[in-house]
């Protein structure tokens, strides 16, 4: 379930200009993935004339990989979700032109349907309309694509970093776009113990309590060697990568190296102004600009090659509050607050800024 680049930053301008919480995300989630206008009608879908005690989806399942053969015959699983709990779950099979219809669907309580379909190994989602009495019926498609080990010439489109500093240290959130340009799905590169990896992201030292968000989940994810290690296939097109993560001050300063796990076409880190005096080495210094969360000190870098580091000293306002025990041992928790989109919305106050010259 992904949101484009474009959609995440029109979302995020509304939300910032009203000052208000994003409200839920499942019903962006449904609108983004509903059918373009003037999509062809699937087969089997009627519209209603009364209100509906059943309702009724149908499916199509694409291949997105060009001259691979269409997909056919394969399993589908419906999972349909009400209050963010799964009520009931429906297996079915793509006939050999790719569609299924599941109808007479109990409509006892009004649902949003999940559709899930694993090919090659990889597992490809896409997110229906709620469904109730009204609108019992509804086509859901989706795309999948051929998996392969060939590394495609992917990059980080656009890597956000905030860092909030506080006396004890600061918290550091980031918002990574990756970007696959080729048709298949990469299932990543065997590393010295023959797991997959498709991306190691290096952590500042001292790294404590990382919270994973957008595309990542727990099940892909592994830290080792102040590293985060991801095995999450990387398909076609964008992904999110979205985590924060804590690191401690010693003697009221904070050092914080940023290294480009892959390509960076544009890199902005942000530090608040008036929170941490931040010396910034690799990136080029916008200045002081107003965002919609108030002043930021402003730096940023285009085009960066793998391994290119960003290092970061922060002096914090107050002396830290020493602390220690289990807090100090990097571990991963559920979750990314809100405050993350606002690594996509300062992109929009980027738009107006003049392009810096190229960081070697």
């Amino acid at each position: 379930m992904r949101l484009s680049i474009v959609t995440m930053i029109v979302l995020t301008a509304a939300w910032m200009g009203s000052g208000q919480p994003l409200a839920g995300l499942g019903a962006v989630r449904a609108a983004v993935a509903a059918l373009p206008p003037g999509h062809p009608e699937l087969p089997g879908i009627a519209a209603p004339t009364q209100p509906a005690s059943h309702a009724d989806i149908a499916v199509r399942v694409l291949q997105g990989t060009q001259n691979a053969a269409a997909v056919a015959g394969e399993p589908i699983a419906i999972e349909m979700y009400y209050q963010g709990k799964i009520i009931r779950k429906i297996d079915a099979r793509l006939d050999d032109k790719g569609v299924a219809l599941i109808d007479d669907i109990p409509l006892t309580l009004p649902f949003q349907p999940v559709l899930k379909v694993v090919h090659q190994g990889v597992e490809y989602q896409a997110v229906g309309d709620v469904a109730d009495s009204q609108h019992p019926t509804q086509q859901i498609e989706l795309t999948v694509y051929e998996a392969s080990d060939q590394t495609p010439a992917w990059q980080l489109h656009m890597r956000h970093v905030i860092i909030d500093p506080s006396p004890q240290g600061v918290k550091v959130t980031e918002m990574l776009a990756m970007q696959n340009p080729s048709d298949r799905t990469w299932l990543g590169a065997a590393d010295a113990s023959g797991a997959r990896v498709t991306m190691a992201l290096a952590l500042p030292a001292g790294t404590q309590q990382i919270e994973l968000g957008g595309d990542l989940t727990h099940s892909f994810v592994k830290i080792e060697n102040e590293r985060l290690v991801s095995a999450m296939p990387l398909q076609p097109g964008w992904s999110q990568v979205q985590l924060t993560y804590r690191v401690p001050a010693k003697d009221g300063q904070v050092n914080l190296t940023f290294t480009a796990p892959g390509p960076v076409k544009q890199m902005i880190l942000f530090v608040p102004q008036g929170g941490a005096v931040a010396k910034v080495s690799g990136l080029e210094a916008l200045g002081v600009q107003e965002t919609g969360k108030g002043k930021m000190q402003t730096f940023r870098g285009v085009d960066l090659a793998a391994g290119h580091q960003t290092v970061v000293i922060a002096s914090l306002a107050a002396p830290p509050i020493r602390g220690g025990g289990a807090a100090d041992v990097p571990k991963i928790i559920a979750g990314v607050g809100a405050g993350l989109i606002l690594a996509v919305g300062v992109f929009i106050v980027l738009l107006r800024m003049p392009k810096p010259a190229q960081v070697k």
